[in-house]
C-alpha cells in the first residue's frame, strides 16, 4: 500500500472511532461478553473460560495475518477448540459467533468509508486487503482494551 492511501486510510480510521467503540460496547456490555471473560489471575489451573490473554492473543494474531479470512478462519478454530469461545452470550450465541459478527459489521461499515475518501483513486486486492487488515487490527486493539477493562 502506498504512503498516501496509508495517510488517506488511517484520517477515516481515526475519524471512525466512535463507531468502533459503539460496535465494541455492543459486543462487550450489550451482549455480555464482559461478564463472561474472567481476570487470567483468577483462573485457576488448565482453566476453560475465556480471559483476557485469548484476547490479546487475537490481537497480535492481526499482526501476523495475510488476510481477514484467516482471522476469521483463527475465530472458529478457537470456537472448536473450546475454552470459553463457544461460551454463549445473552443472545443464545457463543461468543466467538458474535464476534465474527460483529467485526464483519465494522468492516462493512469501514472499509466502504475509506473507498469514498476524496482523491482515494483506484484501489487494488491488495491494498483492500491491508485496508482490511487496518480495519481489524483497530477493531481487535479496541476489543482487548474493552475485555480487559470488564474483566477487572
Amino acid at each position: 500500500m502506498d504512503k498516501d492511501l496509508k495517510l488517506l486510510s488511517g484520517r477515516v480510521l481515526k475519524r471512525e472511532t466512535k463507531e468502533f467503540l459503539i460496535e465494541i460496547e455492543g459486543l462487550v456490555i450489550g451482549k455480555g461478553i464482559g461478564n463472561i471473560v474472567v481476570n487470567d489471575d483468577k483462573k485457576q489451573g488448565n482453566s476453560k473460560k475465556l480471559g483476557r490473554s485469548q484476547f490479546k492473543m487475537l490481537l497480535d494474531s492481526v499482526s501476523k495475518a495475510s488476510c481477514i479470512e484467516e482471522l476469521l478462519l483463527f475465530i472458529s478454530y478457537q470456537k472448536a477448540r473450546g475454552h470459553g469461545w463457544e461460551s454463549k452470550c445473552n443472545d443464545g450465541e457463543s461468543i466467538a459467533d458474535n464476534l465474527v459478527k460483529s467485526f464483519m459489521r465494522i468492516q462493512d461499515k469501514i472499509y466502504p468509508r475509506i473507498l469514498n475518501e476524496p482523491d482515494i483513486g483506484e484501489v487494488s486486492n491488495d491494498d483492500e486487503r491491508l485496508l482490511r487488515l487496518d480495519i481489524a487490527e483497530k477493531y481487535m486493539g479496541y476489543l482487548f482494551w474493552k475485555v480487559y477493562v470488564a474483566s477487572k
